[in-house]
């Protein structure tokens, strides 16, 4: 196996681990977005009917919001830190592929110093 190959290998493996990645993040914001609807939901239909007090209105209000965040908070951590690690890997083949420069001509893809130092670990 030749360098081209190893190296389109490791970049369809990562891209691909990143999808997954991406994927497990979404379904859980997905779900709980759900999940803060059915709170919010009863909370409205149940103050609305009279089933409950607004105690227990504010208190499914905050679970549903609880809910939220708890979706909230890991989708962007994984979204940050994939971004992170296809930046590297676009830094890396640029590295390797000076016709990539060119093509990748917008500062924001350009690595700052700190990662550089990432961008050789990997």
């Amino acid at each position: 196996m030749d360098v081209k190959n190893k190296d389109s290998l490791y970049v369809n493996t990562l891209l691909e681990k990143s999808r997954m990645n991406r994927d497990i993040a979404t379904l859980a914001f997905k779900n709980s977005i759900a999940l803060y609807f059915i709170f919010v939901f009863l909370a409205i239909l149940g103050l609305t009917q009279n089933y409950i007090d607004k105690k227990y209105f504010f208190t499914l209000v905050f679970m549903g919001l609880g809910s939220l965040l708890i979706g909230v908070i890991p989708y962007v951590v994984t979204m940050i830190g994939e971004r992170k690690k296809l930046n590297v890997v676009l830094f890396n083949l640029m590295l390797k592929d000076a016709s990539l420069k060119d093509y990748y001509d917008d500062k924001r893809y350009y690595m700052t110093k700190r990662n550089e130092k990432n961008a050789k670990e990997i």
